[in-house]
């Protein structure tokens, strides 16, 4: 490539980002997917406003895959979101979630961009 002199670092798995539009930081957000095998992928902390970045470990998963975000209430209750139902073991693109709000009961409000490009407005 010219003009680039550094070490270029292919994607290899989706980026997933998180972004606060809630008013309030959120804390101990996870994704897993169907039989994933490793330790669910946590972002620790997503301040008021801010948005972060995240990815998990899709390579040698055989057929379709359901991608989920999911979260503990106030009560230790797990609440569980279906963010991909498609996701298979080559993709590599960005997933952008947007939580928007907290209802009063704990549940989240979800707006998800697949295929998600942070160089164009969306």
């Amino acid at each position: 490539m010219p003009g680039f002199s550094g070490t270029m670092i292919m994607q290899s798995w989706p980026n997933i980002y998180v972004a606060n539009k809630t008013g309030k930081q959120l804390n101990d957000i996870y994704f897993t997917m169907d039989g994933y095998t490793k330790p669910d992928v946590k972002v620790k902390k997503v301040k008021s406003g801010a948005t972060t970045i995240t990815a998990i470990y899709n390579k040698g998963y055989v057929g379709t895959r359901t991608l989920y975000l999911y979260h503990y209430d106030e009560s230790n209750y797990k609440c569980q979101y279906a963010i991909y139902d498609k996701l298979v073991a080559n993709y590599s693109n960005n997933i952008k979630v947007t939580i928007k709000d907290i209802k009063e009961d704990g549940t989240l409000v979800l707006d998800v961009i697949i295929d998600y490009d942070p160089l164009k407005t969306h």
